[in-house]
């Protein structure tokens, strides 16, 4: 296992964040959690896309083993992030907002207004404005050119969603996203630039504030995804099915993984974005 201290990525004119790389063998967390978010929220271009963002890690770091310490040396890991026609051609989102909203009430909480905007478009505009888009669940209108398709059986779970997200993909990395995060939407490029940047690894997932995976906060290989997505996928639990993937994580702010289930979570999700837009017009 091989273990890094603080590390330091920075975007040019953007600002930087400590943080570390995560994946079978590194051990300890990306964190963007100081980033300059300024921007999330807003609906805005995030600082970073079409730039290179390097994770400077120190010179020199120890690789460990149950039994040998040895020194390796380390210069600079670098996620590109891609033009906007290459990654076009490169990455997708997946939305999965077919959810009954059980625990919400009768109405749809991706539908649901933080910020001025429903939930689901908050989402959607968040994305890197080239990457396809396929929802998943009932067509409803949305800001910008979306694919719209319906799991079997409808309602039948998130496994069966990405499995009819799935027929629609030509890219070979996609984003997953539960369509209950009012701000997932504005991580989704550090996701994916995350995954193409580790060849090793089948997806990146992101890591919530109790320090767990979320599943539907996160970028895969396409065809990792295709390799344990069954065909009979109707309420199958989305953890067990993906496990047998190799995926590392990243830490993010963490209001970025709030998800909305109850009226509750709504609330929450309107007050901290309130109180963003009276720091960023402070």
């Amino acid at each position: 296992m091989a273990s890094f201290p603080s590390a330091a990525v920075s975007w040019p004119g953007v600002g930087a964040a400590a943080g570390s790389v995560s994946e079978v063998g590194l051990d300890s967390p990306f964190d963007c959690s100081d980033m300059d978010t300024s921007c999330i929220g807003r609906h805005e271009p995030p600082p970073y896309r079409n730039h290179q963002a390097q994770l400077t890690l120190p010179r020199f770091a120890h690789a460990t083993s149950s039994d040998t310490a040895a020194p390796i040396s380390l210069d600079t890991v670098t996620f590109s992030f891609l033009s906007e026609n290459e990654s076009m051609h490169r990455c997708s989102a997946v939305i999965l907002c077919g959810g009954q909203s059980r625990r919400f009430g009768a109405s749809d909480k991706t539908a649901a207004v933080v910020g001025g905007h429903p939930i689901l478009d908050r989402t959607i505009m968040d994305l890197p404005p080239h990457w396809p888009v396929t929802c998943v669940g009932p067509a409803r209108p949305v800001p910008r050119s979306v694919q719209w398709v319906r799991e079997e059986p409808a309602g039948g779970g998130p496994v069966a969603g990405i499995a009819a997200a799935l027929t629609t993909l030509a890219t070979p990395y996609v984003v997953v996203l539960a369509g209950d995060l009012p701000f997932g939407g504005a991580v989704a490029a550090q996701l994916a630039a995350a995954v193409q940047d580790r060849r090793s690894l089948d997806g990146v997932q992101a890591l919530d504030e109790n320090g767990e995976r979320q599943p539907l906060l996160a970028a895969y290989r396409t065809d990792a995804l295709r390799r344990v997505i069954p065909e009979q996928a109707r309420d199958l639990g989305v953890r067990r099915v993906l496990r047998p993937l190799t995926c590392g994580s990243m830490d993010i702010p963490a209001w970025v993984a709030w998800d909305v289930d109850t009226p509750e979570d709504l609330e929450r999700a309107r007050q901290h974005h309130a109180g963003a837009d009276r720091r960023n017009s402070s």
